[in-house]
């Protein structure tokens, strides 16, 4: 009996590490070595470890949702495709093989992870296609003669949202996974884009472009009226959801340089309010969440090179995570 309790009391231990490794695990873009390569790091600054190595160019890195894989976009078959690899950099595996450009950031994992959505110029003009990971089997999901882009799924997997020029301009569409029931929810006489769903499902973050700026909107995945959450955001940056769906991190140049702002549902009064989060001369850009919504990791040049950093929720607690003189970029925690 005593034999049986020691070898569950290590059991949970193990098991325990192995899923905390997943939730402290942030994954960022290098130039440290001359040419853009992915890294990982903890959320303490410690176990940096390079990922990538090769000439070419690695970016953007996702993890999947269920903790084996990061996928990527690299230069490295000459121009930009779609790889995966092991959560440790091993087993480097190219998903598109064309001589099209398939674009950066837009791809997304199934929260299944079995598949992704992925945006490509193969046929002539940016395309949104799906591709089972386990056999490299796609299928085109818009067959339009318009650019279709930016592509995310669902938490359920029943709906894609995306953004269209279908009507002159770019507006917010869902579609189903099959590439049918095809649903236009904005009709605005300014371009929409970086559409995202809520945990849930019920809402879009999305940004509205007005020539310097861009205001940050919300809309029922149903259509229903968008809502202006705020104003003189960064078009650049595109919004995020927290895991538990009530706030969302965005980037303002309200004040000229680019600061990360938070807004969040207030449950009591039923509102959104807004929370100012970095106030620094620089530029402070891309900012993620951490999986349990507690902590922010985002970009910043405020040391004079681009550094990776980490704050708590409400702003407190600022660490710088790389303090390299390289340029280091493209922050998800995973």
């Amino acid at each position: 009996m005593k034999n049986l309790i020691f070898f569950l009391i290590i059991f949970s231990l193990i098991c325990s590490i192995s899923l905390g490794a997943g939730q402290n695990l942030i994954l960022y873009v290098t130039d440290l070595n001359g040419n853009y390569d992915i890294y990982s790091i903890k959320q303490d600054g410690s176990s940096r470890k390079r990922l990538t190595d090769n000439n070419e160019s690695d970016s953007m890195p996702s993890g999947s949702p269920d903790g084996k894989y990061i996928g990527f976009i690299s230069t490295r078959g000459g121009n930009p495709d779609i790889y995966i690899m092991k959560r440790n950099g091993t087993d480097p595996e190219r998903l598109t093989t064309n001589q099209a450009y398939d674009y950066a950031p837009s791809f997304c994992w199934s929260y299944d992870s079995k598949k992704i959505i992925y945006e490509t110029d193969e046929d002539g003009n940016p395309e949104i296609y799906v591709m089972t990971i386990s056999n490299s089997k796609k299928v085109r999901l818009t067959k339009n003669n318009v650019y279709d882009g930016h592509p995310d799924w669902s938490k359920d997997g029943k709906l894609i949202v995306f953004e269209s020029w279908i009507k002159g301009n770019n507006e917010i569409y869902t579609m189903t996974p099959a590439g049918k029931s095809l649903n236009r929810l904005t009709q605005s006489e300014d371009d929409d884009y970086f559409p995202s769903f809520a945990p849930d499902g019920r809402d879009i973050v999305f940004l509205t472009h007005h020539q310097e700026f861009a205001d940050l909107q919300i809309i029922s995945s149903q259509g229903y009226s968008p809502c202006v959450l705020d104003k003189k955001c960064d078009k650049e940056a595109a919004p995020k959801w927290s895991p538990d769906g009530y706030s969302i991190l965005y980037v303002s140049r309200e004040h000229g340089n680019k600061e990360i702002y938070r807004v969040t549902w207030d449950r009591k009064w039923d509102r959104w309010y807004r929370v100012n989060l970095t106030d620094d001369p620089g530029e402070d850009t891309t900012p993620v969440w951490s999986p349990d919504g507690n902590k922010i990791v985002f970009a910043s040049d405020r040391s004079g090179t681009w550094d990776i950093y980490i704050m708590n929720f409400d702003g407190s607690g600022l660490k710088n995570l790389t303090k390299s003189k390289a340029d280091d970029f493209y922050p998800f925690w995973w």
